[in-house]
């Protein structure tokens, strides 16, 4: 009886060419997936950036927390002396700082009896002898959004988000300034809350520079 045949094995040179094709295959497949991967999450991220509205996150807080501000501020002469007086105590009891390193932020109110009307700002006498500009147009920064405590960063998804709602802060109360200014002319004084910034390793400023909230005319 003659022996059963063995089984064929593919030469080398066969083996070889398979694994080379199965490597391409490999390849090309995982090259698929990874554009496919990253396309998905490009298409995600500009569906969120299409659910985020800073202008309706402003608004809704602008519109009903902006009165709270008043009753939390401090009164500016007050303040002032608190500065030289008890810092720590004041900036741990009214300040608010973002992150280590950044500077401190309180909301103040006062009230002007006297003013005048500058390009960009309106400049005051909110305690006698210390001076003051209420900042009206061309709003930079972040103390506006900052000093307020409504928003923080990590409720963003971004930076670019977080310095967003900024933005759009400072373009409303450059707006609501706008018409105050046009009233201005006709007051006899005014009441004012706003934001100021310190930094405590600086000497205090012979000038404050007041991102104003709310002025109400007199």
């Amino acid at each position: 009886m003659n022996p059963s045949p063995k089984p064929h094995k593919p030469s080398g040179r066969i083996r070889k060419g398979l694994l080379y094709a199965l490597a391409v295959l490999a390849a090309v497949a995982a090259l698929r997936f990874s554009f496919y991967t990253e396309s998905l999450q490009e298409h995600r991220f500009r569906e969120k950036m299409g659910e985020f509205r800073p202008e309706e996150t402003v608004d809704y807080h602008w519109n009903h927390q902006r009165a709270s501000l008043q009753d939390e501020a401090l009164d500016f002469g007050e303040f002032l002396q608190a500065l030289q007086t008890r810092p720590e105590q004041l900036a741990s009891e009214h300040g608010r700082v973002l992150g280590i390193g950044s500077n401190t932020f309180f909301v103040v109110k006062g009230r002007a009896d006297r003013f005048s009307l500058g390009t960009d700002c309106i400049a005051c006498e909110p305690v006698p002898g210390v001076r003051a500009r209420l900042a009206t147009d061309f709003i930079f920064g972040s103390v506006a959004r900052d000093a307020t405590g409504w928003f923080q960063p990590g409720d963003f998804r971004t930076t670019m988000d977080f310095n967003t709602v900024s933005a759009y802060m400072n373009g409303l109360i450059v707006k609501e300034m706008a018409a105050c200014r046009e009233q201005l002319a006709q007051a006899d004084g005014f009441d004012f809350c706003g934001a100021v910034e310190v930094n405590f390793d600086e000497s205090l400023p012979e000038e404050w520079v007041i991102i104003p909230y709310t002025i109400t005319l007199r």
